[in-house]
């Protein structure tokens, strides 16, 4: 365009910037209404971002504010010398690595770790346990009960709320063994988010290995109750795919809010780390949730796909995760057509007491794969049941 031309539409962008309010389109040169009306279009889209970041802020505050109020309400509580002292070990194990540097084992922690064994650790958690503790055996015997998963203590350790299978610690030892070293990394990292070990190994098999594809087909198996049938399979395996403008806008606003505990993985996923407090055993749990655009929808039409995770192998029993994932994911379900992200973070918390305070359930297998001669693939029947 010529100099004179864009003169004339910066003035018409000026004018708007001081009276877009006004209907000026109708006194405007024919040549330059399109650009008014383009620039009212944009002016109500920017309206509605920031309406939805100061709901958001707004929704932020409100929970800060309570929190804040019942932070103001609790009683104070005075410790006996001797409840500090036991406080302070609690704490100094926690701090301690799950995982230390391998070091020279004597025959005195060679005993010990066997005296572990006899109570029914696994041979594995027992050695870490004198890596880490030494030969302090009362040290050791706390760091088990923190970081060994609750289906995995030993009867006589494991909180009451926990199911426990009473097996010879020669049992355990060869079962935690041997899953640990057939189990793949892929399906390692599945299993821990709650999902049955013979729907993984399927879910792989049918995605080739590719641990997002299986991920998609065990969520809608298990949280969302669809059948996984031919459609699905093409669905799930779909490559990268548009994301919405609501998606992006929602990601940029979390990302102030969270700061460091928001990792953003992709334009179609995000990760948030949180801390979660589980009152029946006044310790608080870190958990990754992880947050995938839905396939093949438009967000917020739909909810986005949700993955709950420990950060650490030893941190939370994951039939715990997959019980609060499906919470979650039905919460989701009654926010759609709203921006739902930060609610859906917000209820991680009701989530995870609501699924604490239930025994837990080993959740069945219910990829049932047989053949399609018309498709010419594999495809499944799911039993359908309403999660509540």
């Amino acid at each position: 365009c010529s100099e004179d031309e864009a003169c004339q539409s910066a003035a018409v962008k000026a004018l708007h910037g001081v009276a877009g309010d006004r209907a000026m389109h109708r006194v405007l040169p024919k040549a330059y209404v399109g650009q008014w009306e383009e620039l009212n279009v944009q002016s109500q889209a920017r309206q509605v971002k920031q309406e939805r970041r100061e709901a958001i802020a707004s929704s932020r505050k409100k929970r800060e504010d309570r929190i804040k109020k019942q932070l103001e309400e609790m009683p104070e509580v005075h410790l006996s010398e001797e409840n500090r002292n036991l406080i302070a070990k609690l704490v100094k194990a926690l701090s301690l690595n799950s995982r230390p540097d391998q070091v020279e084992l004597t025959e005195s922690h060679q005993k010990l770790i066997q005296k572990f064994k006899g109570l029914g650790f696994g041979a594995r958690d027992s050695e870490r346990a004198v890596q880490v503790n030494s030969l302090d055996y009362e040290q050791g015997l706390e760091w088990l009960c923190l970081h060994v998963q609750d289906h995995l203590l030993p009867k006589q350790f494991a909180p009451l709320a926990a199911p426990v299978t009473v097996v010879s610690s020669k049992q355990a030892d060869q079962g935690q063994d041997s899953r640990e070293q057939q189990m793949s990394k892929e399906a390692r990292s599945l299993v821990r988010l709650g999902y049955p070990l013979e729907d993984v190994e399927e879910a792989l098999e049918l995605s080739d290995s590719e641990t997002e594809v299986a991920f998609r087909i065990l969520y809608c198996a298990h949280v969302l109750s669809r059948p996984v049938n031919a459609d699905l399979l093409k669905e799930c395996s779909s490559g990268a795919h548009d994301v919405s403008p609501e998606w992006l806008d929602e990601k940029e606003v979390l990302q102030s809010i969270y700061m460091d505990e928001f990792v953003d993985v992709s334009e179609n996923q995000m990760r948030i780390s949180c801390s979660l407090l589980d009152e029946t055993q006044g310790r608080s749990y870190n958990c990754v949730l992880t947050l995938m655009h839905p396939i093949g929808t438009t967000y917020p039409e739909e909810p986005p796909l949700i993955q709950i995770s420990a950060k650490t192998d030893l941190e939370l029993d994951p039939r715990y995760t997959l019980d609060m994932t499906k919470r979650v994911a039905h919460h989701a379900q009654t926010l759609k057509g709203m921006c739902m992200i930060h609610d859906i973070v917000l209820s991680l918390s009701e989530c995870f007491s609501a699924a604490r305070k239930r025994k837990p359930s080993v959740p069945k297998a219910i990829l049932s794969v047989q053949e399609d001669d018309q498709a010419a693939q594999r495809t499944d029947s799911i039993a359908s049941r309403d999660y509540r």
